[in-house]
């Protein structure tokens, strides 16, 4: 017998029962086929979905995942600019040091 297809059915049967009273048999089926095209499996270490399309499917969370780590991503900028910078205490009527950008003394 097969046993990789004994245990898909099983895993099948298994979140039918599960799914909410609420939701019809197609939205529960779709929920239970996008979450094992999604997992790796023990054996191949790969997702079924990425082994035959060459990527992963796209879910709930990987919309959400981009806005969380552009957020994160501004956060970590933000606190390395403020880290770096100084806040300057220049007054009116300080000498201050100009750079030439026309001629040839630098400065």
């Amino acid at each position: 017998s097969n046993g990789l297809a004994e245990r898909f059915v099983q895993s099948l049967k298994k979140a039918l029962r599960k799914g909410k009273s609420t939701e019809n048999l197609d939205e529960t089926l779709h929920k239970f086929l996008l979450t094992y095209r999604n997992t790796p499996h023990a054996t191949t270490k790969e997702a079924p979905a990425n082994l035959m399309f060459g990527r992963r499917l796209r879910s709930r969370l990987d919309i959400l995942k981009p806005m969380i780590e552009g957020r994160v991503g501004h956060n970590q900028f933000m606190q390395c600019y403020q880290r770096s910078s100084t806040p300057r205490s220049i007054m009116v009527g300080d000498a201050v040091m100009v750079r030439n950008y026309r001629g040839q003394p630098r400065w």
